[in-house]
């Protein structure tokens, strides 16, 4: 991926001091994985990973679907929590980030939308596909990037 595409991102990135906002804490069962992946992680984002552990009890986790729309096998092991963001503890207008978890065994459905994203797989096991192209399996923290209502899953 080209550096620019993350400019757009690091330019509104937060500085201190942040205004920053109280989250009720939410846990979904999708957390209960990120114990198999602080084992199961390479060195580089194996610090990344269990800091996520840790602080998983005072996160706000969210879920975008519901068992209508996949399945509770999907709920059981699908959720995100926004760290930065309009939902974050951190507030920005200008700019989300958080955490993406998916149980083994669950496709992500392919979607898109209006926002622009990145992501960075923090493990060994993601395929990813984007538009028509078939799916193909992403190297750990190397980020992907989706352009606006590009379909991607």
């Amino acid at each position: 991926m080209d550096d620019e595409c993350l400019e757009p991102f690091l330019a509104a990135w937060p500085s201190k001091p942040f205004k920053t906002r109280i989250v009720c804490p939410k846990k979904f069962p999708v957390v209960s994985y990120l114990q198999d992946l602080v084992v199961e992680s390479y060195a580089e984002t194996k610090k990344i990973i269990k800091m996520l552990e840790i602080s998983a009890k005072h996160l706000c986790w969210g879920q975008t679907y519901s068992a209508e729309d996949f399945g509770t096998d999907f709920l059981e092991k699908y959720g995100w929590v926004e760290l930065i963001g309009l939902r974050g503890q951190i507030k920005s207008k200008d700019i989300a980030c958080g955490f993406l978890l998916l149980g083994p065994g669950i496709e992500y459905p392919k979607h898109s939308h209006e926002a622009v994203e990145v992501y960075v797989p923090l493990t060994s096991q993601t395929l990813w596909v984007q538009g028509d192209d078939d799916w193909i399996s992403r190297p750990t923290s190397v980020p992907i990037y989706h352009r606006s209502l590009l379909s991607h899953g």
